[in-house]
Formats: structure tokens, sequence, C-alpha cells
């Protein structure tokens, strides 16, 4: 909390599909803390706004955009079960869709060639479309659909995304430890070793520790599959900028998505707007 602004560490929000997980809210947090919102998120390019998702919301884009998108997405090759990002992009959507919108994207988010990348974490994350959804969304705008995991969101009243984290964390009845750092972890003999010379012992560890990060931690012969695999990670560094601005109109929208190559950043957030 800086001057009077609340700010998360980069954007969270709360979604909710898994029934366990519901009751598991209701239960420990109650959902009378939350906003339920519907998400007002947008695509910045051609130097004007549509909405997200796009492969939904062609209306307002160059007709030649339009066109190339809705033709490459009837003369797309399909190709069953894609390993590859492009190939499940061209395979889902098309041409037109890869060029103007996903590839564009996740490179600037990855900051790594598309060709590179696997499709497997598309699924959850990504929505699909069909002709007709296509040239609804290409004919007029159409503000009332929700599309996607994330179409509404939990947000708490008070306290940013934090406060629920807290909220279950003052169920817990045994004592919860913070300020160490983990240094080593024994495996066969269950035990975390920290930074001041102290240690402890577990019967579960949950790790949120970076994955290579975490791999030089345990104590492992030095030619085990994990330290071979751990030259083989690759990761990207995101910068995020947390601006405090006292304007009350400053957007109506939650989050812009930024995928020309125009601008550095890949997206910007609205979060008094939760």
């Amino acid at each position: 909390t800086v001057d009077g602004f609340t700010f998360d560490y980069t954007g969270h929000l709360l979604h909710i599909s898994d029934p366990y997980f519901q009751q598991f809210i209701s239960e420990q947090v109650g959902f009378e803390h939350f906003e339920t919102i519907v998400r007002r998120s947008f695509i910045y390019s051609h130097d004007r706004y549509t909405r997200y998702p796009y492969q939904v919301n062609l209306h307002g884009l160059p007709t030649e955009t339009i066109i190339e998108c809705i033709a490459g997405y009837v003369n797309r090759r399909i190709t069953k079960n894609p390993k590859k990002f492009t190939e499940w992009v061209e395979s889902s959507f098309g041409s037109g869709f890869a060029k103007n919108f996903f590839i564009p994207y996740q490179e600037k988010i990855f900051d790594y060639a598309a060709q590179k990348l696997t499709a497997s974490w598309t699924g959850r994350f990504v929505p699909q479309t069909s002709l007709d959804a296509l040239l609804r969304g290409a004919l007029e705008d159409r503000p009332d659909d929700e599309i996607g995991y994330n179409a509404r969101f939990l947000y708490p009243h008070t306290g940013g995304i934090a406060f629920w984290v807290n909220a279950f964390a003052r169920k817990i009845k045994r004592p919860v430890t913070f300020g160490k750092k983990a240094v080593r972890i024994n495996l066969a003999q269950r035990r975390i070793d920290f930074s001041d010379g102290s240690s402890t012992h577990y019967k579960t560890l949950i790790s949120t520790v970076p994955l290579d990060q975490l791999i030089g931690m345990l104590q492992e012969p030095a030619n085990s599959t994990l330290y071979r695999a751990q030259n083989k990670l690759l990761c990207n560094t995101v910068v995020n900028f947390n601006l405090g601005v006292a304007r009350p109109d400053l957007s109506d929208k939650h989050w812009i998505y930024f995928p020309e190559k125009s601008f550095p950043f890949y997206r910007i957030g609205f979060p008094h707007n939760f």
C-alpha cells in the first residue's frame, strides 16, 4: 500500500470452476467478501480497441484484417493432436488469426520464437471459435458474450487479492513461519535446510520456488536426470509497473492486450475497476 493506493504484485483474480474449490472458498473465506465481476477486457491493435477474445470479436478491425482472419479460418489445415503452438493456432484459427494476434502476442510474452513453443498449455486458456461465432462477432459488437475461463471472476471487497489468502491462513491451527530461505532439500531424509542454519523435516512438500532454483536445492547425484533437465529449462522475466493515478475516470476497462511490436509492453490493467 503506497500513498493510499493498494497494489497486488501483478494482476491476480480468482477464477473458480471446480466444485471442491467453490465449497472450500465458501466455507473458509465466504463469498460475501468478494465482488463478482463480469470481464471488460480489450485488445488494442490497428489503432483501435476490440473486445477480447480476439477470435470471436473482429468487429471494428480494418476490413482487410477481418477478411484475412475469416478466410484463414475457413481455409485452415486441421492437424490432429498438434504438438507445436504454431500448428495448434493454424489448426484451430487459421493463418489470419495467427498473424494478427496469437503469434505476435505470445512471442512478446515469452520473448521466444513461437515455432519453438509447445501446444500443451492451450486447452484451458484459449477459447475456441466457430464460423457462426466468428461471423457474428465480425458483423456486430457483442458486449454481453461471456466466453473463456475468466469471463467472470471474484475479487475481494478490501485488501487486494491477498485478502482471501490471509483469511485462509488465519484458519490454520499450527503456526506458520515466515522469513526463512530454503537452501537445501534432502529428499531421502525429507529435510529442508535453511540459510540461518536451522532445518525442519516434512511429511509433504509443496514448492512454489522457480523450478530451476528448486532443482539446484535438491541433494541429488550430480549426474541425475534432474540436473540434466535443469540445463534445458528456459524462462523469461516480467517487469511490472504499479502507477497510482488520482483520477476516477481513468478507464472503464479491466485490462487491455497489446500484441503489436510497436508497444514494448504486452498488457495494461486497471485494478481500481475490480
